[in-house]
């Protein structure tokens, strides 16, 4: 099962190409490995602030903050 993504939206793009405008496919392998690469980066991140947020003399719901901004920042930073 192949994913197809849409056309752009002007046709004129690829017209002045020269080249035919052939969407993206995506095997299911390659989806499965894209979402594992993510996975493994996220159960790190998770690690990560779990154990700063661990390692602080804050109360818990300071801890909680800690960890919370800090995946946060690691979302927003990421997705770039």
């Amino acid at each position: 099962m192949s994913v197809l993504h849409a056309p752009p939206a002007s046709s004129s793009d690829s017209q002045n190409s020269g080249t035919e405008y052939r969407p993206l496919t995506l095997r299911p392998a390659d989806i499965a490995a894209t979402l594992t690469m993510a996975a493994s980066r996220i159960r790190a991140s998770i690690s990560q602030y779990q154990s700063e947020a661990a390692n602080t003399d804050d109360p818990s719901a300071a801890r909680i903050m800690h960890f919370k901004a800090g995946l946060q920042w690691e979302i927003t930073v990421r997705d770039r």
